[in-house]
């Protein structure tokens, strides 16, 4: 009886400082014990994984795989084959676990009493061998030869565990997608968002959201780091820039998911451009009138600025030394009210040309609509145009 207390104290020690999670089942394959490190692994605690059997957590497609290692097992005592499964985690995803197995016997009778299961996390192995039977590389960087792999991983968590939320994501009328959080490299897009941009999905599929001009670097950064202070994100507001070059203004939602242990970011987008284009007017009225009346107008329009400030969003960057002499001059005559049209007159460009300026300015200042670039340029002393200095040659 010592000799069995001390086996049991020995199992117990191994168990919970283990990193693999070690379980033990009964004949039958229902679990009667699993480790600490099944919450780690899994995301379940150790008394939710107990009294299940196979079903409730491997893949159903992988059943008959559990079968045929158990049958080795009954028949040798031990499985010289590790098996492979796709377990489900509590966040309804799944992890390739690689199983090794032995039988426990009775000591006096040598009949046996249960199986003793060491599993540990393959999905990374299991990512970078399908990486190298289907990468398609994009533009050669070292991170897009995980696409294909998370693409099929994203098209078997989804298709496989809820066929209803794939239906739902390809049907929304909303823009969707789906991108890994580290550089926003897009997985998947739904139908609404290719009507939006008027890409095809071979055109964004791979690629990262900078990387083709979705976004730019700046508006990709402030993404990353608000999902490292939270796992969720509600009106946020970026702009989106078309396959044709135009921009939407949209409110900008989502929420971190895991594919193949891969952090990533489901995201939905309503356009706004039409309700951003009525205050950018409102705007240039309320500047119009209160020109001679600067500190008042500016006043005003820093509070507007304020109530508007985008949700989880940082402060306006950058320094009028950042700007070309061109953007400058653009600057200017937005302080003075003028639209894109009046712009284009006024400096004799084209009115993409101009458009081109305004969002540079904006990447450069870190700001997303008029009235807070107006207000960027008026703290440091900007309030019209700044006529380009011209170099004259003295006569002696």
């Amino acid at each position: 009886m010592a000799m069995q207390n001390q086996h049991a104290e020995n199992f117990q020690l191994l168990a919970e400082n283990s990193a693999d999670m070690i379980c033990r089942v009964g004949l039958d394959l229902v679990m009667d014990y699993a480790s600490p490190s099944c919450e780690r692994l899994l995301g379940w605690k150790p008394e939710e994984m107990v009294g299940k059997g196979p079903a409730a957590f491997v893949l159903a497609e992988d059943l008959p795989v559990v079968a045929a290692a158990h049958e080795r097992l009954s028949r040798d005592g031990v499985d010289p084959i590790p098996t492979e499964v796709r377990m489900r985690r509590k966040d309804e995803t799944y992890a390739w676990m690689e199983v090794n197995a032995r039988m426990v016997r009775r000591e006096a009778s040598a009949e046996p009493s249960g199986i003793v299961l060491v599993m540990r996390d393959i999905s990374q192995r299991k990512l970078r061998e399908a990486a190298q039977q289907t990468a398609l590389p994009v533009s050669g960087a070292p991170q897009d030869a995980l696409y294909p792999a998370l693409k099929s991983e994203w098209a078997r968590t989804f298709q496989e565990s809820d066929e209803r939320f794939s239906r739902t994501f390809a049907m929304t009328p909303l823009p969707m997608a789906v991108a890994v959080l580290a550089g926003l490299q897009i997985i998947n897009v739904n139908e609404a968002f290719i009507a939006a941009t008027g890409y095809v999905p071979d055109e964004l599929v791979g690629r990262m959201a900078a990387e083709i001009f979705l976004m730019d670097d700046f508006t990709c950064g402030q993404i990353e780091r608000i999902f490292e202070r939270a796992d969720r994100a509600r009106g946020v507001e970026i702009r989106l820039r078309t396959r044709e070059g135009l921009f939407i203004d949209c409110l900008l939602s989502a929420d971190i998911t895991s594919i193949d242990s891969q952090r990533c970011v489901l995201v939905a987008f309503q356009d706004v451009t039409e309700r951003k284009r009525s205050e950018d007017e409102l705007m240039i009225a309320i500047e119009s009138v209160m020109k001679d009346t600067t500190w008042f107008s500016r006043a005003v329009i820093e509070k507007l600025a304020q109530l508007r400030q985008p949700a989880g969003m940082d402060k306006p960057e950058g320094e009028l030394a950042d700007l070309t002499a061109r953007e400058r001059e653009v600057l200017g005559l937005m302080c003075e009210g003028q639209n894109d049209d009046q712009i284009s007159e006024a400096l004799g460009l084209s009115r993409n040309t101009v458009r081109n300026h305004v969002s540079g300015i904006y990447s450069k200042i870190g700001v997303h609509r008029r009235a807070a670039a107006v207000v960027w340029a008026r703290e440091r002393g900007v309030l019209a145009r700044e006529t380009p200095r011209r170099h004259v040659t003295r006569r002696n």
